[in-house]
């Protein structure tokens, strides 16, 4: 969860980010969120960087002064995935797409794929990697020491800002599952599968529940709403 609300901060990219990051203007516009019953998405504008914030074959393309940077940012709890599409300027844009997958308690895989309808040729794909390992990088810097290190579980245990919309409606929803009785018991979890295989049931299972070898994961208990 923290990783995903790293990338669904539509912040920290003014302060963290040396390459699509600016400290122009410190303060930021709240926009509107799309909200849905599994995701939400935002539409914004942030200050664009200066030139020289810019390497290689993207400087060449953005070498003249810009004011702003469109921003579309949406995510679904359907597979835990992310869209992030910037749009340079007219006629420039990408679409970064990043689905994640829980592996433990601390650690998640993320597969990540981007678009883009400028630099197509496979020789600048080597550039356009490097940036991507770059913005990880320095999210990590941020991520990993972040107290505690388990997103607390109400939202009143941290100060959310305004800015904070994003991540409080992801919240929101992984809040709401959980209460439904959907939340993985950790603790139980780690346990158990000391000696025992434990799954994810799979839809088949709901249809016919008898006769399967392994068992599935323990859940925490419904809370009533």
């Amino acid at each position: 969860m923290r990783f995903e609300e790293n990338s669904l901060d539509t912040a920290h990219t003014q302060f963290v980010h040396s390459m699509f990051g600016s400290r122009r203007t410190p303060k930021l516009q709240n926009w509107p969120l799309e909200e849905a019953e599994w995701g939400a998405k935002v539409k914004r504008q942030k200050p664009a960087p200066k030139p020289d914030q810019k390497v290689g074959e993207m400087a060449k393309m953005l070498s003249e002064e810009r004011l702003q940077t469109q921003v579309e940012l949406e995510f679904s709890l359907v597979g835990l995935c992310h869209r992030i599409q910037p749009t340079f300027k007219e006629g420039m844009t990408q679409i970064n797409f990043t689905a994640r997958t829980p592996v433990d308690r601390k650690l998640s895989r993320a597969i990540g794929w981007q678009a883009r309808n400028y630099l197509k040729e496979p020789q600048f794909d080597a550039e356009r990697l490097a940036g991507i390992q770059l913005a990880v990088v320095e999210d990590l810097s941020v991520v990993e020491d972040l107290k505690p290190v388990v997103t607390p579980g109400k939202m009143s245990d941290e100060l959310l800002t305004e800015t904070d919309a994003m991540e409080a409606a992801f919240r929101t929803r992984c809040f709401k599952w959980a209460a439904k009785g959907w939340e993985i018991d950790l603790d139980q979890l780690e346990h158990r599968s000391q000696s025992e295989a434990l799954v994810i049931p799979s839809p088949g299972r709901r249809e016919d529940p008898k006769n399967w070898v392994h068992k599935t994961v323990p859940l925490k208990p419904a809370k009533a709403s």
